[in-house]
């Protein structure tokens, strides 16, 4: 028994063609900008700044997804030219993370921007465009995983396998979900940047335990995402424990 499973690639309409992982990457930015957005004004900020941020944040985070994954898989640079063919899939989120902080920490300074304030209007909308992404890569046969003989798995390049973007989406919307209800309670409210490093702490962990079932290499029992985010957890976590001891030293 397994989840009925098909894969689409592109689609085409004669005079063009539209690759479904780079329609759903593109919708991906555009449901977390809208969000953000919205975020942003409910908690009384410019939510323009936003839509400014935008294109720093697609700009950044598309070149540090694309050399992170180059890094990763090197033999998937066939020509210079494969770099910016990004509607072939291959983005690696944590390196497209690393590189949105980069460019949303230039834009904050250019600005004079709080820059915690914007991220926990920002956390939310990451978990939600990233859901959407893994979508794309779900309907795309992007990061299927191991074998398995679990009654959701999903054929796939000749054996049932673990339908880890449909996982990761999951997780991802749980995580949007727990977000929209926190950002309500009195903690929340403590210290600026709280959200947002919930936000990575959850992330982390779940995004850990997917990677046992993705088919990723690894290196001495780990993935290369699985050490990322035990670094990641462990700086979310500091962080909020220093600001939190911060916060109740001033009150």
């Amino acid at each position: 028994m397994a989840l009925p499973y098909r894969t689409f690639s592109a689609i085409d309409l004669g005079f063009l063609q539209l690759h479904v992982w780079g329609i759903f990457a593109a919708l991906a930015f555009l449901v977390a900008f809208w969000f953000a957005a919205r975020e942003a004004k409910r908690r009384r900020l410019d939510s323009e700044v936003i839509w400014d941020l935008a294109p720093w944040l697609i700009v950044g985070s598309i070149l540090g997804a694309r050399i992170v994954f180059f890094l990763e898989n090197p033999l998937a640079l066939t020509s210079p030219l494969e770099f910016f063919r990004v509607w072939n899939g291959g983005l690696a989120f944590h390196g497209g993370f690393a590189g949105g902080v980069a460019a949303f920490l230039i834009f904050a300074r250019l600005r004079r921007l709080d820059f915690w304030k914007y991220a926990d209007s920002v956390a939310p909308a990451i978990a939600l465009g990233h859901a959407v992404g893994r979508c794309g890569c779900f309907l795309t046969g992007l990061h299927i995983g191991k074998e398995a003989d679990v009654p959701w798995a999903v054929y796939y390049d000749g054996a049932l396998r673990h339908a880890t973007p449909l996982y990761e989406f999951i997780a991802l919307m749980a995580i949007f979900g727990f977000l929209l209800w926190f950002r309500n309670q009195r903690l929340a409210s403590r210290f600026d940047g709280f959200l947002f490093a919930v936000y990575l702490a959850l992330y982390s962990i779940a995004r850990f335990v997917i990677e046992f079932y993705r088919a990723d290499p690894t290196y001495f029992g780990f993935t290369v995402a699985q050490y990322i985010t035990i670094v990641l957890f462990m700086g979310s976590v500091a962080f909020m424990a220093v600001r939190l001891t911060q916060a109740k030293a001033k009150a």
